[in-house]
C-alpha cells in the first residue's frame, strides 16, 4: 500500500504528456513491437504506465550487463551445439531482455555465434530429433532479436544471417520452413536492404542445394506440403520478394517463378478447394503485380521503338544531306580548281626554280601521275644543249604548254592530239640533222674565208712583183 501512495503521489507531479512520453521510452526499451506498443499507449491507464515506468526504472538500476556478455561468449565457446534447454533459456532471456542487453549482446558477437551454431545444424545429411529441436529454439531466439527496428538492423547487417535462415529450409521440416518462411519475409519487407540481401540469400541456398533454379524449392513447397499455412507463407514470401523497386529485377525475378509454373500450381490448389481467402488474394495480387509490370514493359518498349524510329528518321534526313552536299561539291569542283590553283600559284616565288619543280612534284602526286612526271622528265633531259637547237625546242615546248593548258578540258584536250614516243624520236632524229646540217654550214663559212684569204694574199703577192719590176725598168 505504501508503494501504491507513493505512485500515486509521483504520477501527480507529471503531466499526462510527460508520463506518456517516459511510458513510450519504457516499451522501446523493452523492444516491444510497434503494433503492441500503440496497442498500449491507447489502451492503459495513466497509473498504470506510471507503475510500469517505475518498475522498469527499478530494473533498470539492478540490471547487470554481464549476462549478455556470458551468454555470448557460452555461444562463442560452443564447439558443437548447446542444448534444448540453454537454447530455450536463451530464446526467454532475449524476448523479456530490454534493448540495451541486446546491443550488448550483439557487441561481444553473440548474434554471430548463434548463426553460425545453427548453419552447421543445417547442413547435416541427416538431422536427429534433439537436433532439430534446438534448431526450433534458435530460430525463435532469431525470431525475438528481429522484434523491433534496432535490433533487426543490427541482426540483418550480420554477415551471412539471412543466407543462414534460408540453408534451414534444405531440411524439408514443414515448421521449420515456417518459421524461416516467417523470417526472410520479415527482413525482404523490412527495408530495400533488406530485399535485396534476402534475393542473395535464395541465390546463396541455390547452390548450397544444388537447384536447377532459381527457388526451385519454394513451388516444390506448393506443390507437396501438408500445411496450407505454410503454402500461404511461402506465396506471401514470393510476393514480399518480388517487389523490389528497380523493374528489371522484378521482371527478372518473377519471370524465374513463371518458368517453374507457379501461377499454374497455384491456381490447381485454388481448384482443389482447399485454399484460403488469404491464398487467393495473395495470388492475385502476384497476377496484378505481373500485369502492372507487363504494361510499364510494354510501354517502355513502344517508347523506346519511337525513339529509334525518330532517330533512324534523323538519321535519314542527314545521310541525305550529306549526300546533297556531296553531290553539289562533285558539280563546283571542277570551276573551284582552277581558283585554288591560282591561290596556290599566287603563293609560289614565280623566280625560284627550285619551289617552282617541288610544287609540279606535289601537283602530280596529288593525281597520281607520277609515272607520267617521270616520262616528261626523260623526255626534257632528251633536248640538246646547244644553244641554237636546244632554245629553239625550249621555245616550241613552252608554245605547245600554253596551247595545252589554254585548251577547255570538257572539249578541246578529249580532242587533242596525243604526242607519242615514235613522233618524239623523229622529232629528236630531226634536230640531229638539222645540227649537222649547221655543222656543214659552219664548215662551209669557213672553207670560203680560207679560200677569200688565199685568193687575197696571191692577188697582192701578184702586185708586189709587178711593182718590183717597174721599180727595175726605172
Amino acid at each position: 500500500m505504501q508503494f501504491n501512495h507513493i505512485v500515486y503521489f509521483l504520477s501527480n507531479i507529471f503531466s499526462d504528456d510527460d508520463i506518456n512520453a517516459m511510458f513510450e521510452e519504457v516499451l522501446e526499451a523493452l523492444a516491444i513491437p510497434e503494433k503492441k506498443r500503440a496497442e498500449m499507449m491507447s489502451t492503459e491507464t495513466m497509473e498504470r504506465k506510471w507503475k510500469l515506468i517505475v518498475q522498469q526504472q527499478a530494473l533498470l538500476q539492478d540490471e547487470d550487463a554481464s549476462d549478455a556478455h556470458d551468454w555470448a561468449l557460452l555461444l562463442k565457446e560452443e564447439r558443437d551445439y548447446p542444448s534444448r534447454a540453454d537454447a530455450r533459456q536463451l530464446t526467454a532471456v532475449i524476448r523479456t531482455s530490454p534493448k540495451k542487453w541486446l546491443q550488448t549482446f550483439f557487441k561481444q558477437d553473440g548474434g554471430t555465434s548463434l548463426l553460425r551454431i545453427l548453419r552447421g545444424l543445417a547442413l547435416v545429411s541427416e538431422i536427429a530429433s534433439n537436433e532439430l529441436e534446438v534448431v526450433m529454439e534458435l530460430l525463435f531466439s532469431i525470431k525475438a532479436m528481429m522484434n523491433n527496428i534496432g535490433s533487426m538492423t543490427t541482426f540483418v547487417m550480420i554477415p551471412q544471417s539471412l543466407d543462414t535462415i534460408a540453408c534451414c529450409l534444405r531440411l524439408g521440416i514443414e515448421e521449420v520452413s515456417m518459421i524461416c518462411l516467417e523470417l526472410l519475409t520479415a527482413a525482404a519487407f523490412f527495408s530495400v536492404e533488406g530485399q535485396q540481401l534476402t534475393v542473395k540469400a535464395m541465390d546463396s541456398f541455390r547452390l548450397v542445394n544444388r537447384e536447377y533454379s532459381r527457388f526451385t524449392s519454394l513451388v516444390h513447397i506448393l506443390k507437396h506440403a501438408s500445411s496450407m499455412d505454410l503454402k500461404v507463407s511461402v506465396l506471401t514470401f514470393i510476393n514480399y520478394l518480388v517487389n523490389c523497386e528497380e523493374l528489371d529485377e522484378r521482371v527478372s525475378i518473377r519471370n524465374d517463378f513463371l518458368q517453374l509454373n507457379l501461377i499454374g500450381v497455384c491456381r490447381e490448389i485454388i481448384e482443389k478447394g482447399e485454399a484460403p481467402e488469404i491464398f487467393s488474394t495473395q495470388m492475385e495480387v502476384f497476377e496484378q503485380l505481373t500485369l502492372e509490370d507487363a504494361a510499364i514493359v510494354n510501354y517502355e518498349g513502344v517508347r523506346i521503338l519511337k525513339c529509334l524510329l525518330f532517330y533512324g528518321l534523323i538519321i535519314m534526313v542527314m545521310t541525305f544531306v550529306v549526300l546533297l552536299i556531296g553531290f553539289i561539291c562533285a558539280l563546283l569542283l571542277p570551276a573551284l580548281q582552277p581558283l585554288s590553283h591560282t591561290n596556290k600559284f599566287n603563293q609560289l616565288d614565280l623566280s625560284s626554280i627550285d619551289q617552282l619543280f617541288v610544287r609540279v612534284k606535289e601537283n602530280v602526286a596529288m593525281i597520281g601521275l607520277d609515272p607520267a612526271f617521270l616520262s616528261l622528265m626523260h623526255r626534257l633531259v632528251a633536248i640538246p644543249t646547244d644553244h641554237i637547237v636546244g632554245s629553239g625546242m625550249w621555245e616550241a615546248l613552252v608554245v605547245t604548254l600554253d596551247r595545252i593548258i589554254t585548251l577547255n578540258p570538257n572539249k578541246a584536250l578529249a580532242n587533242a592530239k596525243i604526242v607519242k614516243y615514235e613522233d618524239l624520236a623523229a622529232l629528236i632524229k630531226e634536230t640531229e640533222r638539222l645540227a649537222n646540217a649547221s655543222g656543214l654550214i659552219n664548215d662551209l663559212d669557213g672553207m670560203i674565208v680560207a679560200l677569200f684569204l688565199n685568193t687575197y694574199i696571191n692577188h697582192m703577192s701578184h702586185l708586189n712583183s709587178h711593182f718590183y719590176s717597174f721599180v727595175s725598168f726605172i
